[in-house]
């Protein structure tokens, strides 16, 4: 085994700090957030928000448009399957009452087996 290029972690944890005490690393290398004022900090963490908000609503209007084919809300115009999964969800919610999600779904799933859907 050549063993001259082996470091063990200690070694490699020194030449780092070394590096990094050392001139290797310039003024030019600073990271980009670091040489910002305060007000441009807000203000690109207001650019990011704003963006990633706009892509949330984005994709959000996205999904809706390209599933609409695909949701029913008249039982009638509903295709048949024979085949239906009804997604589950814990009866009961944390105050003890009975989570209105179960409930409905469990109504929706008769109301498609009564209509043999």
């Amino acid at each position: 085994m050549d063993t001259k290029f082996s470091l063990k972690l200690p070694q490699v944890f020194i030449t780092l700090v070394s590096m990094i005490d050392s001139k290797h690393l310039s003024n030019d290398h600073t990271f980009p957030l670091a040489s910002l004022s305060f007000k441009k900090m807000i203000r690109w963490m207001y650019y990011v928000s704003v963006s990633f908000l706009l892509i949330c609503l984005i994709i959000d209007q996205s999904i809706s448009f390209y599933v609409r084919d695909s949701v029913f809300e008249d039982v009638d115009k509903l295709p048949y399957h024979p085949y239906g999964v009804v997604l589950g969800t814990s009866k009961y919610v944390a105050t003890g009452k009975t989570n209105d999600y179960y409930t409905n779904r469990l109504a929706a799933a008769k109301t498609l087996i009564d209509h043999q859907k």
